[in-house]
């Protein structure tokens, strides 16, 4: 009885559809998504467009690459400044161990979160996100990677850190090597990838497989940062304790 009711209401729905004066493939759309005259009346344009996927034109357009949409990413750097400037230990510190979490936390998100979702998703859906996330990465990533840096550099002259003197000499040293690698990796590698990428979804008809590659390559890189990133992390914990460095 259920059925039959439903085949009935299914059945006055299409009629009504059918007797609207719009193309015939377009009914054809709207039947599939089982959409009612009322439904119709309700709708705005950017909502139908969305149901429908039949009008990208309308959904807000991903941003360009301009560091007047990102001036956010000025914050860190001003931080860095004052600290400096004001010679204040505890500022510097701070300054130098929360961008190391901005910089660990997004490679980690990057290769373990996002990545796999990414890999997991329709073509449409992952053109959008790539599309928004990359014009924020380009200046992100390499401000706080420099932030971090130059207040890890501050931070280790005024304790007395930069010296070649055995064995911290020795792990400054390995310090050096790692953040210079990460550094090639980051500029060399990640920046020009992630305007590829940008650069290729602006096209009309952008090569999705070629972004594929792209994408794979920006996330093993990531992945090798991260690993560097937690060799760091394993000797700034020496220097904070010094339970190998006999400080």
């Amino acid at each position: 009885m259920n059925d039959s009711t439903n085949d009935e209401n299914s059945n006055q729905v299409n009629n009504r559809i059918n007797i609207l004066d719009i193309p015939n493939g377009l009914k054809e759309i709207l039947i599939n998504h089982q959409f009612d005259v009322e439904r119709l009346y309700d709708i705005s344009a950017e909502d139908l467009s969305i149901a429908l996927s039949i009008d990208d034109s309308l959904k807000q357009q991903p941003p360009e690459i301009s560091i007047r949409s990102n001036l956010w990413v000025l914050i860190p750097v001003v931080a860095l400044i004052v600290a400096i400037l004001s010679a204040n230990l505890l500022l510097l510190n701070y300054v130098h161990v929360f961008t190391a979490i901005l910089w660990t936390g997004t490679d980690i998100f990057m290769v373990f979160l996002l990545g796999p979702i990414l890999r997991n998703v329709n073509l449409s859906t992952r053109k959008e996100v790539i599309s928004w996330l990359m014009p924020k990465m380009v200046f992100y990533m390499p401000t706080v990677a420099a932030v971090t840096t130059t207040a890890g550099y501050f931070l280790a002259s005024e304790l007395g850190l930069i010296t070649l003197n055995p064995p911290i000499g020795y792990w400054i040293s390995a310090v050096l090597a790692i953040v210079s690698a990460m550094f090639i990796l980051g500029l060399g590698v990640l920046l020009p990838t992630n305007l590829r990428i940008y650069f290729e979804m602006k096209k009309s008809v952008p090569e999705m497989s070629r972004i594929q590659v792209l994408m794979k390559r920006y996330v093993r890189v990531v992945a090798v940062q991260t690993i560097l990133q937690f060799v760091i992390i394993f000797i700034m914990a020496e220097f904070a304790t010094g339970l190998f460095l006999n400080l």
